[in-house]
């Protein structure tokens, strides 16, 4: 059934990157009509053709690094981060995922979290040290197995998507607004007074409201989307309480996210730009977090048909087709983690700047009186002394 849900996202993903392809087209042929009324249209059609498929294609290619460089995120390993890197490889076998998704860190005191990649085979999960710091175990199962259910489901590559196509959109409007002074006004004798009237509506309508009305339909189908990978989160760890008390944890939480853009907003778990005041308007990228941790709460199993049933006593409406609901079978909750031993916040924040500093090649000398000594990867010297004992490391001062 998991694969009726992928189909299912692909066909939406598909028809939406064809909408947003026959609006750009529309925008070329209106816009070349008024910029040139002398001329030929299909040449703006075919500038907006070119620049609708070179974003795509940015995006296919070069997307999930740009993205992950907008993020200021840092690779980490399991030797670095044994504990993230432990829950990420059970929410990958849960998932049958074929490859273990690369790990980053952002170095943020705002808890959030996003996925990035082209497919299963490539991508990534990026988590902020702020939601490290203060999830417990089952909480960040819950996190990790949300964002990879967007692997899974192909949402992040419909993000990366939609997100160019959107931007073709927009710069085609902008172009089309700053070319309106070098507009040739005087029609062709074909054409009467009329239909140009007609044409100028059109074009400035276009103009004014595509991209708002492009937004609003992707943004609906990303609200969504969220709501299926909390489903999938649900399913693959078995325990929704988790993810709920992490969306709890993020949702009281008062940091704020500093690297994001308008691209790499609507990947995150929570969104970044809005804050809860504004957490119902149409124009946001998630629905509301309040409502998808009542969902999560009222679970009395782990399965799609379970999350449904939550779903419609709280939205008063339908999220999964029936083809898929009628595949599935009884999915009981899991009994949540044992406690892991209490942690000094101090010690943790201290733990996770020591994963950062592996990220930046860091290398780490362990003196036999306790001290750890970080060395940065530019310092160049053979021999380096122990401040609190006088033990001098020398050679090629690798970690002991």
């Amino acid at each position: 059934m998991i694969w009726e849900l992928i189909r299912s996202n692909q066909r939406k993903s598909v028809a939406l990157f064809f909408f947003l392809g026959l609006l750009i087209v529309t925008m070329g042929f209106v816009f070349g009509v008024i910029l040139d009324p002398r001329g030929d249209p299909t040449i703006i059609i075919f500038v907006s053709l070119i620049i609708w498929l070179a974003y795509s294609a940015l995006a296919y290619f070069g997307g999930p690094d740009w993205l992950l460089r907008v993020s200021a995120a840092r690779q980490v390993t399991a030797d670095t981060d044994r504990r993230l890197f432990n829950v990420v490889e059970e929410m990958k076998i849960a998932a049958g995922l074929p490859t273990m998704p690369k790990i980053y860190i952002m170095n943020e005191d705002a808890m959030n979290a996003l996925a990035v990649g082209r497919n299963p085979e490539n991508s990534s999960i990026v988590v902020t040290s702020g939601l490290l710091s203060r999830l417990d175990r089952d909480e960040l199962q819950g996190v990790v197995a949300h964002e990879l259910s967007h692997i899974i489901n192909r949402d992040a590559l419909f993000m990366t998507f939609a997100g160019a196509a959107l931007g073709s959109v927009a710069l085609l409007s902008n172009l089309f607004w700053r070319s309106l002074g070098f507009a040739r006004f005087k029609s062709k004798s074909s054409r009467d007074a009329s239909g140009i009237v007609v044409f100028w509506i059109l074009a400035l309508a276009l103009a004014a409201v595509g991209v708002v009305l492009a937004q609003i339909f992707y943004f609906a189908i990303a609200r969504k989307r969220e709501y299926l990978a909390d489903a999938s989160a649900a399913r693959l760890t078995r325990y929704p309480q988790g993810l709920a008390s992490a969306l709890e944890k993020i949702d009281d939480s008062a940091e704020v996210l500093v690297h994001f853009n308008d691209i790499t907003a609507p990947m995150f778990i929570a969104n970044p730009v809005h804050g809860k005041r504004f957490e119902y308007l149409i124009m946001n990228t998630h629905p509301p977090i309040k409502d998808r941790i009542k969902i999560l709460r009222r679970l009395s199993g782990a399965s799609y048909k379970d999350y449904q049933l939550a779903y419609s006593s709280v939205m008063r409406k339908r999220l999964i087709s029936n083809r898929i609901l009628n595949a599935e079978r009884e999915m009981p909750l899991r009994q949540p983690l044992s406690p892991a031993p209490a942690e000094s916040r101090i010690d943790i924040k201290r733990s996770i700047g020591d994963t950062l500093l592996a990220a930046d090649d860091f290398i780490f000398l362990n003196c036999a009186c306790g001290l750890k000594i970080k060395v940065p990867p530019q310092l160049d010297i053979r021999t380096i002394d122990c401040p609190r004992c006088g033990h001098r490391f020398a050679g090629s001062l690798k970690a002991t």
